[in-house]
């Protein structure tokens, strides 16, 4: 079911809209004013929250391992709530997600995907650690999730101060519920993971088990900012 908005906060965030590529910071308003113009959900969010707009402005507007981030309307190729696409060639970073979220969620999903890929250096010299042989190929996939905690913690430190949402709406907003129910901890995080996501994680460790014996056969240090995802 669509949301339906009161018609004064339609008319802001088309305000803010109409503003938002004529004042601030340029580099980040272009890609943001995007997402707001593509999804108006997502505008009517960050017009009731300023201080998580200002956020996002800074994340657009800072490139991640020299990448320029830019937003695609396109839904995510794996069905997903979001991904992030490395443009080598045109020295872009394509953000994507999924209209069938709430704005919020959409919202954190994009902060979230920002905040891996901006992990992209801790993967690779992980990778190299592998290649060393300073790596058990057990312990490789829960130190896949390690870094990946981190992005869980940086929305932590964010979201729910400048995103706040009411206990009894959690329900509408699966993502934000589970962040706010991930562990800062990560030992705690990580059996939160296996118990509450044991399936998803049964798949993730399989899939980093045959990425290891990869790198150990091929080796590692390839950069996925050359191209693909």
């Amino acid at each position: 079911m669509r949301a339906r908005f009161p018609g004064w906060l339609l008319s802001v965030a088309l305000a803010v809209l109409a503003s938002g590529c004529r004042t601030g910071d340029r580099r980040g308003r272009d890609a943001l004013d995007q997402l707001k113009t593509d999804r108006i959900g997502v505008a009517v969010v960050l017009a009731q929250h300023p201080g998580l707009e200002r956020v996002l402005h800074a994340e657009f507007a800072r490139p991640v391992n020299g990448m320029k981030l830019e937003w695609s309307g396109a839904p995510p190729s794996g069905g997903g709530a979001a991904e992030h696409e490395w443009d080598g060639p045109r020295r872009r970073l394509l953000l994507r997600a999924s209209p069938d979220f709430s704005p919020e969620d959409q919202l954190l999903a994009v902060f979230f995907e920002i905040a891996g890929a901006r992990s992209l250096p801790l993967f690779l010299a992980l990778e190299r650690e592998v290649v060393a042989g300073r790596v058990d190929r057990e312990a490789f996939p829960d130190e896949l999730v390690r870094i990946e905690h981190g992005s869980v913690v940086a929305a932590k430190s964010v979201f729910p101060a400048l995103l706040p949402i009411p206990p009894a709406d959690l329900d509408r907003h699966r993502l934000f519920a589970d962040l706010l129910r991930a562990p800062d901890d990560f030992d705690a995080f990580l059996d939160w993971r296996k118990s509450e996501f044991a399936g998803a994680y049964a798949r993730n460790r399989e899939e980093a088990l045959r990425r290891y014996d990869g790198l150990v056969g091929a080796g590692a240090g390839r950069d996925p900012a050359a191209g693909g995802r």
